[in-house]
């Protein structure tokens, strides 16, 4: 690779990164603010070294953001995994995968 043409290389590579993300189906779509809240609470639970939450613990953090419902809250999960956010493998066989929430993928 040419160092002259380093620059342009990365701004090529920032148009296609751009252009993978807008392309994403997720783009666009609103998050309710209760999701948002959820999240930051996840984040905390990271802050604090904590890498992964059974079920239920997840479960009355979103209880206290205002996610009542089971579906709701699987969703959200859902959602979050997509996004690489959280592992959450809500249809496994295991119980264990099934009741254990990843709070640090990488």
């Amino acid at each position: 690779m040419d160092a002259n043409n380093c620059g342009g290389d990365i701004e090529q590579l920032k148009r296609v990164i751009e252009q993978v993300a807008l392309n994403e189906p997720y783009m666009g779509e609103q998050l309710p603010v209760k999701w948002m809240n959820f999240e930051k609470s996840l984040e905390k639970l990271k802050n604090k070294g904590l890498f992964y939450a059974s079920l239920s613990q997840i479960c009355e953090i979103a209880h206290e953001k205002d996610i009542k419902t089971q579906e709701e809250l699987t969703t959200c999960l859902n959602f979050f995994h997509d996004l690489g956010v959280i592992i959450y493998y809500g249809n496994a066989n295991d119980i264990f995968l099934r009741n254990t929430i990843i709070l640090k993928p990488q």
